[in-house]
């Protein structure tokens, strides 16, 4: 069973904090990407931090999760940023090319999107 939450936690200046936790697959995607965009559509939110401290799988489909949100952020000129991904996920993120990106702060428009590295397989 999945244990997929998020935890919300306003911070000064409009920014958002989302920790999740548990497991990030097909089955709880569609929720984290509905989620980003509800917060980067939210007035007065100026900033969106994504916690991955907690997060113990992190598949395709949630790191597409992410770069939807990342890409939603940008377009709106609000902030976005991934933190603590560690071992197993920071691995993920980092083979997939997207390690970079989706943990640097957006301060100003970055000159392209994450877009995952294709495989040679």
């Amino acid at each position: 069973m999945n244990t997929f939450r998020v935890r919300r936690r306003e911070l000064p200046a409009g920014v958002i904090h989302l920790e999740l936790s548990g497991e990030i697959d097909l089955r709880v995607s569609g929720d984290l990407t509905a989620t980003q965009q509800r917060e980067i559509e939210t007035p007065g939110v100026t900033g969106l931090i994504v916690d991955l401290q907690r997060v113990t799988l992190l598949d395709s489909t949630g790191i597409a999760a992410l770069v939807v949100g990342y890409r939603a952020a940008r377009r709106r000129g609000i902030g976005f940023l991934v933190t603590n991904p560690h071992h197993y996920v920071r691995t993920v993120l980092h083979v997939t090319g997207v390690l970079g990106p989706l943990t640097v702060p957006i301060q100003t428009p970055p000159a392209s999107d994450p877009q995952p590295a294709e495989s040679g397989a």
